[in-house]
């Protein structure tokens, strides 16, 4: 899965994508049936990819915001280990 980063990178070059799709029928350019159906699909990925970086950055505040550590039930063999909260 790419990083946030490299997501808001792809929003932002869909957006200009969708910018310039926008102006090409504004302007009558081209008629054709095609460029409504590709506009409204950049539309959808941009939606999607908004709430993709939406997820990325709650989990990434959860992730940060709770207190963790790991624990061996068994000396450390390999597979042992377990995350666990504070309180326990």
């Amino acid at each position: 899965m790419p990083s946030a980063a490299g997501r808001r990178i792809g929003q932002a070059q869909l957006r200009e994508a969708l910018y310039w799709l926008r102006l090409t029928e504004e302007a009558a350019l081209v008629t054709d049936s095609e460029l409504s159906a590709l506009i409204r699909e950049a539309n959808e990925l941009v939606a999607i990819l908004t709430a993709s970086i939406r997820t990325a950055k709650q989990r990434d505040v959860t992730s940060c915001a709770e207190e963790r550590s790991w624990r061996t039930r068994d000396g450390g063999e390999p597979g042992s280990w377990y995350l666990v909260a504070p309180s326990e």
